[in-house]
């Protein structure tokens, strides 16, 4: 799966306008968390502060997910769940698919 392929000057950055959803990338090296990248990514794609959503926590077990793909194991799979309106489903690479609402969707 290439992430940001069909990507055009019209469309939002890591917008895939195929697949109709934002692509981001957790960085397993970087000091960001996985569930800061989820939840940081979501607000920017809702416009939204990440105070002012709903917490993750209410969502999916977060210390679950965290563990799930923390480390470089050889772990394949995926975990989705809703959040803020968003379908998020996190792989065990590290990409992040956010399908926002309608509302939220470029045009």
């Amino acid at each position: 799966m290439a992430p940001f392929d069909e990507v055009d000057s019209r469309t939002p950055p890591g917008y895939n306008s195929r697949t109709g959803a934002y692509h981001v990338r957790f960085d397993r090296s970087d000091s960001t968390s996985l569930l800061d990248t989820v939840v940081r990514s979501v607000a920017a794609i809702t416009d939204t502060r990440p105070t002012d959503m709903e917490t993750l926590h209410g969502r999916i077990d977060t210390d679950a997910l965290g563990e799930l793909f923390s480390d470089t194991t050889d772990r394949v799979g995926a975990v989705s769940f809703h959040l803020n309106g968003c379908g998020v489903i996190v792989y065990s690479d590290g990409e992040v698919e956010i399908h926002p609402p309608k509302e939220h969707a470029p045009v």
